[in-house]
Formats: structure tokens, sequence, C-alpha cells
């Protein structure tokens, strides 16, 4: 992973975390700068020139890592089948945040529901080439059990070590 895409990363949990505590952008680009301990110059640099477009710069890069999209996780995923899923959790327990974000706008009819619902759909067509899954049954099911692993707080390492490898039996 790229120092930059770490630092996109890093910055869009705070921007989730900022709109998640102040209310749907009514934080200020000096609160992102001030909370990620990044000039403004490199906010507006890596997430865009206003805050709509930083909330969604930061909702598509997050949710990629989550569903393991990203081109970063693609290259990853190749040779480190299905460990991307403990990446994937350390996001969500980093910002918890998105959760409740996730949740709340999941559903809604504007471009913030429609961004999340447009990356569920791209993770499993994602799973269902990449993992040449072709009964839907079975690919709900996996795509339920990642999302379990990647949701679930109440999972240590070993239970998510041993689900992986249940996982790849699956396959």
């Amino acid at each position: 992973m790229t120092p930059k895409y770490e630092k996109v990363l890093a910055l869009a949990t705070h921007v989730i975390r900022l709109d998640t505590q102040l209310g749907h952008l009514r934080w200020k680009v000096t609160d992102l700068s001030r909370h990620s301990r990044t000039p403004r110059s490199r906010v507006y640099e890596l997430l865009g020139r206003n805050k709509p477009e930083m909330l969604k710069t930061a909702l598509q890069a997050l949710l990629e890592e989550l569903y393991g999209i990203s081109a970063e996780r693609l290259e990853y995923d190749k040779t480190n089948r299905f460990q991307g899923l403990v990446r994937s959790r350390q996001i969500v327990m980093q910002a918890p945040e998105l959760l409740g974000f996730y949740f709340r706008h999941r559903g809604r009819r504007d471009e913030i529901g429609e961004l999340i619902r447009k990356n569920e759909d791209r993770f499993l067509k994602h799973l269902a080439t990449s993992r040449g899954i072709k009964d839907e049954a079975t690919l709900i099911f996996v795509r339920t059990v990642i999302h379990g692993i990647s949701l679930a707080p109440f999972l240590d390492e070993a239970q998510v070590s041993r689900i992986i490898k249940k996982l790849a039996e699956i396959e």
C-alpha cells in the first residue's frame, strides 16, 4: 500500500468521524485538518475541492478498502487470499463511526446512498468473478460471511482466522 493511499484512508476515517459527530457536512475543512494533523492544502489535494466532494472521495476509499475492491487491495489479495479481511476489520475498528454512517445513509435516495449501493454491487460482481462462484445462494452466503467478519466487533483474531480457513474450503 502506498503512503498516499494510506494517507487518503486515514483522512477518510476523520471525514466520516466528523460527519457523524458534527452532522452531515456541518464540519469545516479546518476541523478535518486539525483532527488529522494534515495541512489543508494536502487535504484538498487528496480529497477534493469542497466538503461534498471530500465526503464522497473519503467514503469511496473506505468502501473500496472495506470490500477489497480498490486497486491496492485487489493486488494485495492476489497473493493473500482472504487476508484482506483482517485489513477491512482494522478499518472498521479504527473508525467505528463508519458503521453508523453506512446504516444511516445506505437506504437513502441520494448520492451517498447510491455510492454505497454501487460499491456493494461492485463487491458482489468481484466476488462472483474473482472466486468463480456461479451459484447465487453461495455468492450471497460468502458475501454475508465476509460482511460479518468485517463488521463484527466481538470476533477475536483466532476466530477470524478459523472463519477465513473455512471460507477458503467453500471455494
